[in-house]
């Protein structure tokens, strides 16, 4: 019997000292190194997303399709990946020429959405072109790592699933 307590003691004790070691811990990370781990914390802040459900179609009592979807493809920069001309921070105007052709749009324009990107958020994609025709995303995605930084993409492509109403039927988003 006196064996089965010394065990024991030593079980306890074994036990006494991890969550004293765990209870100091926790006291230096709430305590002492609040600060420190505050501004982290901070700055791991939720994203929240928008994602479009996927919706099938919908037909009518006869069978005729009324509501299906059709993809659209949007143009997407992140200013801080588009190439910078060798030796300085300005955006490389031989890429944006690049892109202009592709889309088919003057280089203002590209210099413009580019500019406003950059005001938005510099670190992340932001939507430039919308509505754009399945051949100029063929021609922007072939030449895609042209617009590559550091590994990180300046021009991205986003496909959405858009609702295409094929009837003069009204109220068809209530059902």
């Amino acid at each position: 019997m006196d064996e089965y307590r010394v065990r024991a003691g030593i079980f306890g004790s074994l036990i006494l000292i991890v969550l004293t070691i765990l209870g100091m811990r926790l006291a230096w990370l709430q305590l002492l190194a609040r600060d420190l781990y505050a501004s982290e914390a901070t700055n791991n802040a939720i994203r929240e997303v928008f994602v479009r459900p996927a919706r099938g179609a919908v037909y009518d009592r006869n069978g005729v399709l009324m509501v299906d979807n059709a993809a659209t493809y949007a143009l997407s920069l992140t200013p801080r990946y588009f190439p910078r001309a060798p030796g300085t921070r300005h955006v490389d105007s031989t890429r944006v020429t690049l892109l202009a052709g592709l889309l088919g749009v003057p280089d203002s324009t590209v210099f413009a959405r580019l500019a406003v990107a950059t005001e938005r958020n510099p670190d992340a994609p932001t939507v430039a072109f919308t509505d754009l025709d399945l051949n100029t995303i063929g021609r922007v995605l072939a030449e895609q790592f042209r617009f590559r930084t550091d590994g990180h993409e300046g021009v991205s492509v986003d496909e959405k699933q858009m609702r295409r109403y094929l009837t003069d039927a009204r109220a068809t988003h209530a059902i």
